[in-house]
């Protein structure tokens, strides 16, 4: 089922931290957006590490020449994205210095840059794979947002990243922005054979609340190599990676379950609370 309104609704995996698993997240949500729900779907690769843009166009060869970038988004109204071999439409990520000093004063200098651009396309949904560094970057990627989801490791670390965006955007909504909704933290690379990490994943369950996602995503080798491989776990062949694809799709179904949740109810406008306070 594809979105109702007639804006397509923008959803950015954002954590203050790389090599978290966003980008996992952000490119199975698009393809599970895609092929599930049959909707029209963007992935707009803001991390400068470009692993999204390979991971979906990589086997198409190059890139076209004649397609919107990333920086490019910022000041073209009429985007031309590249298609992944799957279907999708990608604006990409180029590597350089150069490139992301760009975008660190297009949104230094606007941070709704984005915002004023991605609403006029013509798609169901928008997927931003958000920038991993706190700065002008990311926060452009969230205000051009109406859905914020964090992904990381069940450690300290990672989910200080996720309280970091959280925390960022309470200070943008108090300054007067109009902010996203933060639907909440995907538990990445869980293992779950291991009496020690349980038992840490069980107190940040606890000390992010409503703020965890039930569903989680275990550390898997079918995962790395999909990974390693530039593909989609749904790429693999049937039957190598089920129960990882099972997971992934349990996580994108309850995403979207929570952007329902909170269209109907207002569930994660919270940013008067502190991060897993009451809602």
């Amino acid at each position: 089922m594809a979105a109702s309104s007639s804006e397509p609704i923008v959803i950015t995996t954002a954590v203050q931290k790389g090599g978290v698993g966003k980008t996992l997240v952000s490119t199975h949500l698009a393809a599970y957006l895609s092929f599930a729900m049959e909707a029209r779907v963007l992935l707009v690769d803001m991390d400068m590490s470009g692993v999204a843009t390979r991971r979906l166009l990589l086997h198409d060869g190059q890139i076209p020449d004649d397609v919107t970038s990333n920086v490019e988004s910022l000041v073209e109204e009429r985007w031309r994205p590249a298609t992944s071999r799957l279907g999708l439409d990608v604006i990409p990520s180029f590597s350089g210095h150069d490139i992301h000093q760009q975008l660190h004063e297009h949104f230094s200098h606007d941070k709704y840059k984005l915002r004023h651009n991605i609403k006029k396309q013509d798609y169901d949904y928008i997927i931003i794979d958000g920038y991993p560094l706190l700065d002008a970057r990311l926060e452009g990627c969230l205000l051009a947002s109406d859905y914020v989801v964090g992904v990381g490791e069940p450690s300290t670390d990672d989910v200080q990243g996720f309280m970091d965006v959280w925390k960022r955007l309470r200070e943008l909504n108090e300054a007067g922005y109009e902010v996203p909704a933060h639907l909440g933290y995907v538990f990445n690379k869980v293992r779950g054979k291991s009496p020690v990490a349980l038992r840490e994943l069980k107190k940040l369950v606890k000390a992010l609340s409503y703020l965890a996602f039930s569903n989680s995503i275990s550390q898997r080798d079918p995962i790395a190599n999909a990974c390693n491989e530039s593909r989609l776990i749904w790429e693999l062949a049937p039957g190598q990676a089920r129960v990882a694809s099972v997971e992934l799709e349990d996580v994108c179904e309850e995403i979207m379950e929570k952007i329902s949740d909170n269209e109907d109810n207002g569930t994660f406008q919270h940013y008067t609370a502190d991060v897993g306070g009451a809602k």
